[in-house]
């Protein structure tokens, strides 16, 4: 079973950290239930979000054979786009999916440090979002969902032999905000946590276990229709 509450503590600390940096005059905006120019979020809305995400391994680690060492996983920055729908004032539903590219290390091994892979993979999500005040100017939500990922190449590095990974489906908790500008643009930022379970690699010769859960921070802007 995945240590889950110590996961959610981290979230909703950064969720603290999100709140406590807005604007006070959103905050008293948000307060007063004030909007721009609309009556804010309603059943049948749909949002577009376009966001540019830090995606970050934490809580890394890794098993390797017969090299030893770690397999490191890298930071990156990616453009994100996702597409919520609005069941209720409240409850909504986020889609995202994308590709992501990965340039695998292995640190400390008995030969050294030397890359072992470049590795494509397709990436999906569905979310659930709760927003707390629908009508206001800005915004809060908290959401809980589900992540796959999948592999679609796996280049070995020269020297490398061939190596084959697998599909993991990682449980995920997210914390954001939107700030309405006007009746179709939002200024918005969330984080995420995804609970991510044990990836394996294998090869001729080679195998490794990687366990790495993973944050996510976006900001970007949000167009409503």
């Amino acid at each position: 079973m995945y240590p889950v509450s110590g996961h959610c503590k981290t979230l909703f600390v950064l969720f603290a950290v999100i709140v406590s940096c807005t604007p006070p005059h959103a905050v008293q905006a948000a307060a007063h239930g004030t909007t721009p120019s609309s009556t804010g979020w309603q059943q049948g809305d749909w949002l577009i979000r376009l966001k540019a995400t830090g995606v970050i391994p934490v809580n890394e680690s890794s098993e390797t054979s017969p090299l030893g060492g770690r397999l490191e996983t890298p930071s990156q920055v990616l453009p994100t786009l996702d597409i919520s729908y609005f069941l209720t004032d409240h409850w909504s539903i986020e889609a995202m999916a994308g590709f992501i590219s990965t340039d695998y290390r292995l640190k400390d091994s008995l030969p050294g440090d030397f890359k072992v892979s470049h590795t494509r993979s397709g990436t999906a999500s569905l979310v659930a979002q709760y927003h707390f005040l629908p009508k206001a100017t800005l915004n809060p939500y908290l959401g809980a969902g589900v992540n796959h990922t999948w592999p679609i190449s796996v280049e070995s590095a020269t020297g490398v032999p061939e190596i084959t990974t697998e599909s993991i489906t990682s449980p995920l908790f997210d914390a954001g905000l939107d700030y309405r500008l006007s009746e179709h643009w939002y200024a918005t930022a969330n984080v995420r946590y995804a609970i991510t379970p044990a990836q394996h690699f294998s090869g001729d010769g080679f195998n490794a276990k990687s366990d790495t859960d993973v944050l996510v921070l976006g900001a970007g802007m949000g167009l409503r229709f």
